[in-house]
C-alpha cells in the first residue's frame, strides 16, 4: 500500500475487502516491540486470527511497519502513522486504530495529536476514527520498580521495569520527555482522554504483566466510554 513519504513496503494490507467502500471498517494496526524490535510473526498472525474470528469479509486490515528508535526518535513514528491515517481517511470513514503495547502508544499519540498538534507532524482530524483495539497498552514510559505490578509481577513477565525504562530512553530524543504529558500518558494532566478516545474500544491487559497496574489505572476512569476490559492470565509478549 503506497503512502507518499514512507519507504516502499512499510505499509501492507494483511487483507483488503474487495471493492472496499467508505463505510467498510478498516483497521490500522501498529505492532509492539518497544520501538526497538520490528515485526515478529506473532503480530500479523494475531490480526489474521482476529479477521477469521470476526467472519466479516468487509473488514480490511492494514499494518504499519514503522521505523525503530535506533533509526529515528519521537515523533517520527507517529508522523508515519499520521501519513497512513490521512491516506486511508481519503477512502474510509470507518477507521479502527489498533496496536499492542508500543503500538497502542503510537495510536494514542495520533489521537492526542488531533487536539494537541506536535510540531513537525502532519495534522490529522480524528473524525474518521470509530473505534480502537488496544492490547496491553504502554502508557507509562518510565515505571517505578516498587509500585504495584512493577513489583508483584516481577519474574512472571518477560519484561522488567528496567527494560521498559530503557525502551523509553531509546525512543525519546530527550530524557525530559520520559515523564512529559506529550509521551507519558500515564502522567498526562493536560489532555481530556474522555474526548480523545473513540467511543468503542476493546482494551486488554495481562494479569501477569509488569504493566498491569498502569493499564488498569489509566483506563479505569474511561469505563463510561463503553470500554471493555479482558484480564488475560498470560505474560505480555513484548512492549
Amino acid at each position: 500500500f503506497p503512502v507518499e513519504g514512507l519507504d516502499q513496503g512499510k505499509v501492507k494490507w494483511l487483507v483488503e475487502a474487495e471493492n472496499r467502500t467508505k463505510d467498510d471498517p478498516v483497521i490500522i494496526y501498529s505492532h509492539g516491540g518497544g520501538y526497538v524490535f520490528g515485526v515478529f510473526p506473532f503480530f500479523p498472525f494475531l490480526f489474521t486470527r482476529i479477521y477469521q474470528e470476526t467472519g466479516n469479509n468487509r473488514l480490511s486490515i492494514l499494518m504499519l511497519d514503522y521505523k525503530l528508535s535506533l533509526e529515528e526518535k519521537y515523533p517520527y513514528q507517529f508522523g508515519e502513522l499520521a501519513l497512513v491515517y490521512n491516506k486511508i481517511a481519503e477512502s474510509s470513514n470507518n477507521i479502527i486504530l489498533a496496536g499492542d503495547s508500543a503500538g497502542v502508544h503510537l495510536s494514542l499519540n495520533l489521537l492526542r495529536h488531533s487536539k494537541f498538534p506536535v510540531s513537525g507532524v502532519n495534522q490529522v482530524s480524528a473524525g474518521n476514527i470509530t473505534g480502537g483495539l488496544f492490547f496491553s497498552p504502554w502508557v507509562n514510559m518510565y515505571v517505578d520498580d516498587t509500585t504495584g505490578s512493577h513489583e508483584y509481577n516481577m519474574g512472571k513477565d518477560i519484561l522488567t521495569p528496567k527494560i521498559i525504562r530503557e525502551g523509553g530512553k531509546q525512543f525519546v530524543p530527550s530524557s525530559n520527555l520520559l515523564t512529559s504529558n506529550v509521551v507519558n500518558f500515564y502522567n498526562d494532566t493536560e489532555a481530556n482522554w474522555k474526548e480523545l478516545v473513540p467511543k468503542n474500544v476493546l482494551a486488554t491487559y495481562g494479569g501477569h504483566e509488569i504493566m498491569e497496574t498502569d493499564d488498569k489505572s489509566w483506563f479505569e476512569w474511561l469505563v463510561c466510554l463503553v470500554i471493555k476490559f479482558l484480564k488475560i492470565k498470560v505474560p505480555s509478549m513484548m512492549l
